[in-house]
């Protein structure tokens, strides 16, 4: 049986997954804020260190994509 895989995702232009990376990132940060007292602070230091890291890799993402 052949079987292949393939990440929906990539249907989409870089402007269309710019637009995506950004809600995620702000519905990521959203629901942060309920547990976010659950959460170790070791890779980042809070939750805008976490959002402001994402922000950077989905620009290098897009980037790469173009």
């Amino acid at each position: 049986m052949n079987k292949k895989a393939m990440d929906l995702i990539y249907e989409y232009s870089a402007a269309e997954l710019e637009v995506k990376c950004l809600q995620d990132i702000e519905l990521i940060i959203k629901k942060l804020n309920e547990v976010e007292h659950l959460y170790i602070w070791e890779t980042f230091r809070n939750k805008n260190d976490l959002k402001r890291q994402r922000e950077i890799l989905s620009r290098t993402f897009i980037k790469d994509y173009r």
